[in-house]
């Protein structure tokens, strides 16, 4: 027997049944996390802002241009007796290229750093190279 043929059947579904609902339950969790990466160097420390942007022929492949930011990084640089951090900024650019029209990102380039992902300026290294191997060799006033 098939329940269409049972009598008042179908009325049971004819009106819509709503149902309570518990209303959604949530919690907010909140944690702290160490930072990642190197210490930021010391803010009294001095700074000199050193800019790369594209050159004229990087520029020049491109019908428009936008700067759209900049990557920032420091290294900490030696002077004989001084300390600055150098504040290295490569400018970004959106563009559209002119010989098949795409568009993509640019950022300028910037003179290779001595060591991967270094902290410390050739100047630095080298200072402290010197210091590590007891090389404060310098050439006395009479020989030179």
């Amino acid at each position: 027997m098939s329940f269409e043929r049972i009598a008042g059947h179908a009325e049971l579904f004819s009106e819509p049944v709503s149902l309570p609902v518990s209303p959604v339950q949530t919690e907010t969790i909140t944690y702290e996390r160490e930072r990642r990466g190197r210490a930021a160097l010391p803010k009294d420390l001095p700074r000199v802002r050193v800019e790369y942007d594209l050159t004229q022929a990087e520029k020049s492949d491109f019908e428009t241009l936008t700067r759209i930011g900049e990557d920032k990084s420091e290294t900490l640089d030696y002077i004989p007796a001084k300390l600055q951090v150098i504040k290295h900024v490569r400018a970004n650019y959106a563009g559209t290229r002119k010989l098949d029209g795409s568009q993509t990102v640019m950022s300028a380039s910037m003179s290779p750093a001595p060591l991967p992902k270094p902290n410390a300026s050739p100047n630095l290294l080298s200072q402290l190279r010197g210091r590590i191997h007891g090389a404060d060799r310098r050439i006395p006033d009479s020989a030179r």
